[in-house]
């Protein structure tokens, strides 16, 4: 399964999802759902799939696309 980012600018493939907690800039406290590209556990190729404002967010998200994952959808768009 293909998962399109939340931005709609990024399609790609995943090994594995995390989700995150990053601090903006404006140290904010986010909640990311971020993807391991197939084939590599290396941080510096992880894609931003989704920010979110709290953790249930980001874990609603996650469970929508493995129920994504268990229907056999080819492409996730996240929300």
């Amino acid at each position: 399964m293909y998962l399109l980012t939340q931005d709609k600018k990024t399609l790609c493939s995943f090994g594995r999802i995390e989700i995150s907690m990053n601090l903006s800039f404006k140290r904010e406290r986010q909640v990311c759902l971020v993807a391991y590209p197939l084939g590599t556990d290396n941080a510096l190729n992880l894609v931003t799939l989704g920010r979110y404002s709290d953790e249930e967010s980001a874990m609603q998200e996650l469970r929508r696309i493995t129920d994504a994952l268990a229907a056999g959808a080819e492409v996730y768009e996240l929300r």
